[in-house]
């Protein structure tokens, strides 16, 4: 998905000029001398305005909080303010002297009276929105004041791709197409705008086949400009951190293709980005000496905190043997939460400052890891960027985000043994090294629900779950839900798929035709429960008759916490590992009876096991008998450790 912002001070990036006529001071006369206890400035400015010399009481004003230290100037403007209580400008400077010292709450309210003052000054409502970025509004806070500032200044480009950014965060990319349209119209040069463009659809559900191929061929333009691009030209790499975090190839996998090829194809393009814009990362590390000290293993991700990610990998950190590693973790984004916490006390060192791309580079260089393991490439713009980079001797990826990095400085794909095929090395730029069983030590203890804690409603009809995000759901499997459904008349559909608001209807109008040309009353059998909490979601998704697997991305911690709560899911693994997660547990759990050859045949065990209780009833019993086998999986652990050592031992050679 697109970054929340491109890098920078956001007050930086999204404030216009204040209205100025050239300046009447001489830009070589040298600093004012002012201070809060010298009030000539002070005067100067009071005259200016008397006489009606705007212009220069607004340079005056400018210069002062740009020579004085900032709370130095915070006092000088408020005196300001005692006199001249609805001047714009002043309260503008005083706004961006709040963000400043991020007092964001007193920015907002600044740029709020300012809004009151003038409706139509965008000054007001930039100070608003970049004080709720700041703050961490959600998007959703945030979109509106987003369009309020393109209504009134629709010819600034950098207001339109903020809005993009906004706007692509809430799932709606043909607003985010729009408004990137709308940018490039204005600067044919943002390249901001034809980077995020290439890579994102137009849509969030892909409408049908065509669609998809549109995407990828749209896709392969824009890569293909960037590769041809001069990106090393000296005049382009204060553009290049920019463009790094503008956006992430998030969505290609979710088309179901063979992406390798193509995530190698912007690998490279990254990775020449990433050179010439960070040369001193660019070069091979050696490790210091490893006698007598433990190995240092970092760990990087965007969401140090409570995430699917942390589900499935937090416990290899965490329980990596204390007497033989050193354990390092950085947060690539902002926020925390009491998994933070915890972390800050299970692990070595836990670090969450967030700053500009080179600086966190140094930083994470300067700790001096001999490993470091990306646990999501893919999923955030600054785990991509990173990944790019020189940081440790060995750097490996989870399977947090399941394609390869594609990236040449990434040296391996830690994976799954179950969930790989057999010729699962060739989808990876990386060398592929799959641990034990499932690859990941995932604990169900922590749940906010407990499935003993559910009850089934009496009478209720028979109810087919499919749980999988709905970035997931292909066209094509909108037909393998109408087949079902034609032949289970009893049966409901529910799609518990955490869309955000306004968008279930982009889905459903996809849906429509087709479940009407299996005579399915789609609005009266099928039911979207979109984005709610962990607890609802895990009560809706234990009181299924039978879960459905997406057929081309297979659940991960879903398939983990629906089979916690030993309810079946019927699941058809495909050419790609992130189709054969599902069967993988499966597979370990000895029940071939939920793995489908087909399409046919998965339609075929879908209502089957639905118009058959019983067989429901010995399948939930083996669930339940053999689950274990998924969860605290000590011998992954192991593995990883083992696998760590040897690969840092290698390079230390």
């Amino acid at each position: 998905m697109l970054a929340q912002r491109i890098p920078g001070s956001p007050a930086t990036l999204n404030s216009v000029s204040l209205s100025r006529s050239s300046a009447l001071v001489p830009p070589d006369s040298g600093p004012l001398p002012m201070s809060p206890s010298n009030p000539a400035v002070l005067t100067s400015i009071d005259a200016l305005l008397g006489d009606g010399q705007f212009a220069m009481a607004e340079e005056a004003l400018s210069r002062l909080r740009r020579d004085l230290p900032v709370q130095d100037a915070t006092v000088a403007i408020n005196a300001l303010l005692q006199r001249h209580a609805d001047w714009i400008p002043a309260l503008c400077e005083l706004g961006q002297c709040m963000l400043q010292m991020q007092q964001h709450r007193a920015a907002f309210n600044i740029g709020s009276r300012i809004a009151q003052f003038d409706a139509t000054d965008v000054r007001g409502i930039e100070l608003q929105v970049i004080a709720m970025e700041y703050s961490g509004a959600t998007p959703a806070q945030v979109l509106p004041l987003r369009r309020r500032l393109v209504l009134l200044a629709p010819d600034s480009a950098p207001n339109q791709f903020m809005l993009a950014i906004t706007a692509s965060r809430l799932g709606f990319y043909e607003e985010m197409h729009t408004a990137l349209d709308a940018a490039l119209q204005i600067n044919p040069d943002l390249l901001l705008a034809r980077w995020a463009k290439f890579l994102t659809p137009h849509d969030k559900f892909f409408a049908s086949r065509d669609v998809i191929d549109r995407y990828i061929a749209d896709w392969d333009t824009g890569c293909a400009e960037f590769a041809a691009r001069d990106l090393e030209a000296p005049a382009l790499r204060q553009r290049l951190e920019g463009l790094m975090l503008a956006q992430c190839n998030f969505h290609l996998a979710y088309t179901g293709i063979d992406v390798t090829s193509r995530q190698i194809a912007l690998g490279r393009v990254l990775r020449r980005m990433a050179a010439a814009a960070f040369p001193q990362f660019d070069q091979a590390i050696r490790p210091p000496p490893l006698r007598g000290r433990k190995l240092r293993i970092g760990f990087l991700t965007a969401t140090l905190r409570h995430h699917t990610v942390l589900k499935l990998f937090g416990g290899l950190m965490q329980r990596l043997p204390r007497d033989r590693f050193e354990v390092h973790a950085y947060a690539l984004e902002a926020g925390s939460d009491a998994v933070t916490e915890q972390l800050h006390r299970d692990l070595d060192v836990v670090r969450t400052e967030i700053g500009a791309l080179g600086e966190m580079a140094q930083r994470i260089r300067d700790d001096t890891c001999d490993a470091l393991v990306y646990i999501d490439v893919g999923m955030h713009p600054r785990t991509v960027a990173l990944s790019a980079l020189r940081l440790a001797p060995f750097q490996a990826m989870l399977w947090g985000h399941p394609v390869t990095s594609g990236v040449g400085s990434m040296d391996a794909f830690i994976s799954s043994a179950l969930m790989e095929p057999a010729d699962g090395a060739r989808h990876y730029a990386e060398t592929l090294m799959p641990l034990p069983g499932i690859g990941c030590w995932y604990d169900p203890a922590p749940l906010p629900l407990q499935p003993q804690q559910v009850k089934r409603v009496v009478g209720a009809p028979l109810r087919i779950v499919c749980a999988q995000n709905g970035l997931k759901l292909l066209p094509e499997q909108d037909v393998i839900f109408a087949r079902i459904l034609a032949a289970v008349p009893d049966a409901e559909l529910v799609l518990l798929c955490g869309l955000q608001s306004g968008i279930e209807a982009n889905l459903l109008r996809r849906m429509h035709p087709v479940f009407a040309a299996h005579d399915i009353d789609l609005d009266r059998r099928v039911r979207i429960i979109g984005h709610v909490d962990e607890s609802t979601f895990l009560s809706e998704l234990w009181q299924s008759d039978l879960v459905l697997d997406a057929l081309s991305w297979s659940g991960g911690v879903t398939a983990l916490e629906t089979f916690w709560g030993d309810v079946p899911i019927l699941t058809l693994p495909g050419e790609f590992m992130r189709s054969r997660h599902t069967a993988a547990m499966l597979t370990l759990m000895e029940i071939p009876e939920l793995i489908a050859n087909d399409r046919d045949d998965f339609v075929h065990r879908a209502v089957t096991l639905v118009n058959n209780a019983d067989e429901r009833r010995r399948i939930v019993a083996l669930i339940a008998q053999r689950k274990h086998r998924l969860y605290r999986d000590d011998a992954v652990v192991d593995a990883f450790a083992a696998l760590l050592e040897r690969e840092v031992l290698q390079r230390a050679v």
